[in-house]
């Protein structure tokens, strides 16, 4: 835990993990060997092991093990109008009673930076979001998505990335 970080419990942070300078960690649990980077906030949400972030904000969201989000990523919890977030489970849109709700993003995720994802959003397993995209519906497993000539491309995602490829760039951290 590196210097001016506030930690609000209750929380749980799992062997390895580094928090960065002035992040914020407030009641939640981030699992092992994350690194969460200079001025993250991360306030009620559960994060799996393995996950990276560097100037994100995530909000009551449920992030599962190893995601990257770029820098300046924000998973939106709280809508506009403040009304209750819906979610889509099947094809139907349901209320889920909630105010505050984030993202569930399965394994193996990788987010460009300044991605903006709306509240309630789903974004399935092995998928990329590249830069500067608005993400306010669901993305289906082994999705990549960009931003071509101002409009959002999907196709299938065929890259993986592996839970080892993270450990060289690790022991090249300076801590």
């Amino acid at each position: 835990i590196l210097e001016n970080v506030k930690i609000v419990g209750p929380c749980y942070i799992g062997k390895g993990t580094i928090i960065g300078n002035n992040s914020v960690i407030r009641e939640s649990m981030i699992g092992e060997n994350c690194v969460i980077g200079f001025t993250t906030e991360i306030a009620r949400s559960y994060v799996g092991n393995g996950c990276w972030f560097h100037h994100n904000y995530i909000g009551d969201s449920v992030i599962s093990d190893n995601v990257s989000m770029g820098a300046g990523t924000v998973l939106a919890n709280f809508r506009l109008d403040e009304q209750s977030i819906t979610s889509k489970v099947g094809e139907k849109r349901q209320d889920t009673g909630k105010t505050k709700l984030g993202a569930m993003i399965g394994p193996h995720v990788r987010i460009g930076i300044h991605v903006s994802v709306m509240p309630g959003v789903k974004i399935g397993k092995n998928s990329f979001i590249g830069a500067a995209a608005c993400i306010d519906t669901d993305i289906p497993d082994n999705t990549f998505i960009r931003i071509k000539n101002g409009k959002l491309v999907s196709k299938e995602n065929k890259a993986f990335i592996e839970d080892t490829d993270r450990e060289k760039i690790r022991k090249n951290l300076k801590v």
